[in-house]
């Protein structure tokens, strides 16, 4: 049973990828700035929830710590609860949460964000996915305080994030 739930988390996971690079025309396109470990993060610019917004080149000279994710997603879920628990313990990370997902209303956030106690940035932006070339959720992406992404995984335990913030602040 466990087996199936993987498989159909992974399916779903492919499939709403599929649909965000068919929607915003990425098979003719791909990001020419290179978004992986030791290279100058791209800046996005996320709308939030709250009429935030969220400027990733804002925040240069702090450790930041994006998570692209979904509000359907177990795993993601999961790693909602590891945020909470990392921005207990250290206060200086920015944190961002940004949901990928092409067809979710912003009511349907707003409604999942509710009691969840998010105290970070929660956003929405299936092209921020498309600029860091997201194919599975959750994609963790750790950036030092010069801009440089250090870490770029799935899921990510508080003891991986805990270290990754420390060894770059």
């Amino acid at each position: 049973m466990v087996t199936t739930d993987r498989r159909y988390i992974t399916v779903m996971v492919v499939l709403v990828v599929a649909a965000t690079a068919a929607y915003m025309g990425w098979s003719s396109r791909r990001s020419s700035d290179d978004v992986t470990v030791g290279r100058q993060a791209v800046n996005i610019v996320v709308d939030g929830l709250n009429q935030t917004q969220f400027v990733l080149r804002e925040h240069r000279g702090k450790v930041v710590v994006v998570v692209f994710m979904t509000t359907w997603c177990p795993a993601c879920s999961n790693q909602i609860e590891v945020l909470k628990r990392l921005r207990e313990e250290v206060k200086d990370v920015v944190i961002a949460s940004i949901d990928v997902d092409v067809n979710l209303q912003p009511s349907a956030l707003e409604e999942w964000v509710a009691g969840k106690g998010f105290n970070w940035f929660i956003g929405h932006s299936p092209e921020a996915a498309l600029t860091y070339e997201v194919s599975f959720v959750p994609t963790v992406i750790v950036i030092d305080k010069k801009g440089i992404i250090q870490y770029r995984g799935g899921p990510t335990s508080l003891d991986r994030l805990r270290l990754l913030v420390q060894q770059f602040q």
